[in-house]
């Protein structure tokens, strides 16, 4: 339904077809909105004290996930662990390394 007056809307610019449009959109999202909530609170009363999955959920919504991105490597981006990991030391091998102070070509 939406697709198709998401279509008349472009093709005919007609401003009834627009707020019809509007419409469809905002009852999608409302009804969206509303399956989103029935399956948290379904979940949410499925949580047991004794078997632990309470402290388990309370412990995951209040800890910050932090998401390490991707880094910009030698070969391109990397995004698994172990290679960030591997880019990260090598990074800090070079940052760190002694600086040739030598000019063989002022020195002969």
């Amino acid at each position: 339904m939406c697709n198709k007056t998401k279509k008349a809307w472009k093709t005919l610019r007609n401003p009834l077809i627009k707020t019809e449009l509007n419409r469809t959109e905002k009852l999608i999202k409302k009804l969206d909105k509303n399956s989103r909530q029935k399956d948290q609170t379904e979940e949410l009363e499925a949580l047991n004290r004794e078997d632990g999955t309470l402290w388990r959920k309370a412990k995951i919504m209040c800890k910050k996930a932090q998401k390490i991105p991707a880094l910009l490597g030698e070969n391109g981006f990397v995004y698994s662990d172990s290679i960030k990991a591997e880019t990260i030391a090598l990074s800090l091998e070079k940052q760190f390394s002694l600086n040739d102070l030598s000019h063989r070509e002022t020195e002969k």
